[in-house]
């Protein structure tokens, strides 16, 4: 009755008749567990502090107390208390996402893709351009705006600083800056060909000397770069620098080359800086997954996709 199974009380018994059976061998008491995971933690803390010593068992301590070190803790221990109740399914997921978030955090998997989108360039010297050029390019995205309104450097400031340093060298009379927000919240909320431009003045760069030009993504920046271009008479057989970071330029010049930028006669040439690919050091991330090595393989992701899709 009511979809009852004709076989339910044999199927009782037989439970109940392995329940002792099933009781021993999976209920292994938690504190056996827990102490065995501390002892593993603790192994390898020390294991941390005999190889680099104190400091980097320290630092590897702090990274566990993140979110990003909490999530990461806490999938394991997902994992293993599925694995130990035998929960295929759930411990099968947990694993992946453990997996994919231990991967993605990982300095080492990190300083490789960035070899991957940095190398190159590697040899390219910003300020080693040869013969002094028409103007230097500074892309959008090394500067932010502070709730008074005050320009700063951001991390990847280091496009601004080489036009400066540029300047200064006499490799170059004009600086060009570019980018322009999608939407301004207020009037203090400047755009970054605004903001680059007060940092280029309190460089001591003469306003007479810097040029803004608009554009709210890299696409856009190097249609407005080609606008101008036409409209210089004398440009024709000269160069033009574009300065943007290193793990941004292979996009850069994708557009650059889809945009025909050589039909102006015009020699583009690509200055790195920002280099985020640098010698190898120890970090905590080789084991615990750290929120800068996601926040640039996310920002490499988008560089994939923006080159993909020709944005």
């Amino acid at each position: 009755m009511f979809g009852r199974n004709k076989d339910w009380e044999n199927q009782y018994d037989e439970y109940y008749s392995e329940r002792p059976q099933r009781k021993a061998r999976e209920r292994v008491p938690l504190w056996i567990h827990l102490g065995f995971l501390a002892t593993l933690a603790v192994v390898m803390e020390l294991i941390v502090w005999g190889i680099h010593g104190r400091p980097m068992a320290e630092r590897m301590l702090k990274q566990l107390a993140t979110p990003v070190g909490i999530l990461w803790l806490g999938l394991l221990l997902q994992t293993y208390f599925a694995f130990v109740r035998r929960a295929a399914w759930p411990a099968i997921v947990g694993l992946i996402f453990w997996l994919v978030l231990t991967i993605s955090g990982n300095y080492y998997v990190r300083q490789w893709i960035v070899w991957q989108f940095e190398s190159p360039y590697q040899n390219r010297l910003p300020l080693n351009i040869g013969d002094p050029l028409i103007a230097v390019v500074v892309l959008g995205g090394g500067t932010k705006s502070n709730l008074d309104g005050w320009s700063h450097l951001t991390r990847s400031g280091d496009r601004v600083m080489t036009a400066v340093r540029l300047f200064h060298l006499g490799q170059v009379e004009q600086i060009i800056t570019t980018g322009q927000q999608t939407i301004r919240t207020n009037v203090k909320d400047l755009d970054p060909n605004q903001e680059t431009q007060n940092i280029l003045q309190q460089c001591n760069i003469p306003a007479e000397a810097i040029l803004q030009l608009p554009g709210i993504n890299t696409s856009r920046e190097i249609a407005a770069i080609k606008t101008w271009l036409e409209k210089q008479p004398n440009a024709a057989g000269k160069k033009l620098g574009i300065i943007s970071s290193a793990w941004h330029l292979a996009r850069v010049e994708s557009l650059v080359d889809a945009a025909d930028l050589k039909s102006t006669g015009i020699e583009v040439v690509l200055i790195p800086a920002d280099f985020l690919s640098g010698h190898p050091t120890p970090d905590p991330s080789m084991i615990i997954p750290a929120a800068e090595n996601l926040e640039t393989i996310a920002k490499l992701s988008h560089e994939w996709l923006g080159k993909l899709i020709g944005r």
